[in-house]
């Protein structure tokens, strides 16, 4: 492959420094201090090459050129020793940054090199201690290699539960009750637990948990009572329990 740069057609100003390109060839494989001969006349020496405003391709050289005005004529241009002996050069640092890179390349992670994978393919890092380190496996535990659950009723063995599965996590509340409780002396409270009417064969309405009773002024423990209830579907019996347990005295 030929490293000389060869355009059809260049244009000179007498007493300029400047070259244009009218032909289709890039300026760009012109690399600074190459040589250029335009036409016969003498070489010379390129400092730059760029594209004008209006998108000429110029070259703009170390001299102006004192040999007449030129039109149309063919150009030539050549990398000069100094230009092939700084390539050299760039090539050797070249050699030597990417040597520098590969001796800091380490399987192991140590401080201020670059990581390397193992045989396997696999990377070290030593345990995360900022937000935003790498987590290593030893940092995990075990759930790592385990999988969720696929449904709120998925049994496979070894799964994860999430939030909602079998029930757990969705129906668990607080509710505060003293709006449905008398606060008259020698008055009985009636607090609703689940829906009265159950003629829907789908719908689920039920209470689990405990029932805490307090007196304001404590002159009484407080009473708790643990119930778990459930109207059945399209009748007016309930499945359930309840238990009353009293708090002792403090």
């Amino acid at each position: 492959m030929s490293s000389l740069w060869i355009a059809s057609s260049v244009s000179t100003t007498n007493g300029s420094n400047l070259v244009t390109v009218q032909s289709n060839e890039d300026i760009t494989g012109i690399r600074p201090n190459s040589l250029i001969q335009v036409g016969a006349n003498p070489l010379m020496e390129v400092k730059r090459t760029f594209l004008t405003d209006s998108g000429v391709k110029t070259i703009e050289l170390f001299e102006n050129w004192e040999f007449g005005a030129v039109t149309g004529q063919r150009a030539i241009a050549a990398p000069t020793l100094g230009e092939i002996k700084s390539l050299a050069d760039d090539v050797r640092r070249l050699i030597s940054s990417a040597e520098e890179v590969v001796e800091t390349t380490n399987i192991n992670p140590a401080g201020g090199s670059i990581a390397k994978r193992t045989s396997d393919g696999r990377l070290k890092a030593e345990p995360a201690t900022e937000a935003n380190d790498v987590i290593t496996k030893k940092q995990t535990g075990t759930a790592i290699s385990r999988n969720v659950t696929t449904s709120s009723t998925d049994t496979t063995d070894g799964r994860l539960l999430k939030l909602g599965d079998f029930g757990q996590g969705t129906f668990i509340k607080n509710y505060d009750l003293k709006g449905q409780a008398q606060k008259s002396a020698y008055r009985k409270s009636v607090i609703a637990l689940c829906e009265v009417t159950n003629d829907v064969i789908s719908f689920d309405s039920f209470s689990s948990g405990e029932i805490t009773f307090h007196r304001r002024n404590s002159i009484v423990p407080e009473i708790t009572c643990r119930v778990h209830i459930a109207k059945q579907y399209n009748s007016t019996k309930i499945n359930g329990f309840w238990k009353k347990v009293s708090m002792p005295q403090t």
